[in-house]
């Protein structure tokens, strides 16, 4: 008798977020995948309620400045992020922007249509790689069904990137033979979900030691 064979269906969250400036940098852009099961959690629901409901100061990586009430929140957020960490995964790209102020140059057309093109190329090809590398190479027993939740900004509305990455990760899914879907790609509020939160303090954390690591290499 034939055996069917059977894929083991895991749901995930994935947040997405930004840190830096052309003008500050390092500029970084990640990815962090929570399973379902486990953001569902008592603990991580906690954290959200607390969020939503104003309990915690800003968390925010840039805005810390030894505040007490601010370090205590941050502690408390990471302390319990950090006993799932082997369970997350979280995918970082350090880009740099100056060689694409030089290449934009080169096309035939105005400077401005030309650094519309750029934008669109830095918030929609590296958040999609970002997003595909965290998704990706699950193993041949395993679909991964997903949602996305992106910090709403200006910029990210008028991007569509929403729209864009679920559209582009599908298809690259489908066109690469990838066991992966994306159900639902939004934009949230400030304070709506704490895996954006954690994203974000997560980013902060990376680029600070990434400014560390330069500076070592200058002394």
């Amino acid at each position: 008798m034939e055996q069917k064979y059977v894929l083991n269906v895991e749901t995930v969250n994935i947040f997405f977020d930004e840190s830096g400036t052309k003008n500050d940098k390092p500029t970084i852009m990640g990815g962090l995948l929570i399973p379902t099961k486990i953001y569902n959690s008592f603990e991580f629901q906690e954290l959200n309620r607390k969020l939503r409901e104003n309990k915690f100061t800003k968390l925010h990586w840039t805005n810390y400045t030894g505040y007490e009430e601010m370090r205590k929140d941050i502690l408390e957020v990471l302390t319990t992020f950090a006993k799932f960490a082997r369970f997350v995964k979280l995918n970082v790209i350090n880009y740099n922007a100056n060689p694409l102020d030089i290449r934009k140059k080169l096309y035939n057309q105005k400077q401005k249509a030309a650094e519309l093109l750029m934008q669109k190329m830095i918030y929609t090809k590296i958040p999609e790689r970002i997003l595909y590398g965290l998704l990706r190479n699950y193993g041949k027993d395993v679909y991964i069904k997903s949602q996305i939740f992106i910090e709403k900004s200006n910029r990210y509305e008028g991007f569509k990137l929403d729209t864009n990455l679920m559209d582009q990760l599908n298809i690259q899914s489908m066109y690469r033979g990838e066991q992966f879907s994306v159900l639902n790609c939004s934009l949230k509020n400030k304070r709506e979900e704490i895996g954006i939160e954690i994203t974000d303090l997560l980013l902060g954390i990376v680029r600070q030691i990434i400014k560390k690591m330069k500076l070592c290499q200058r002394v």
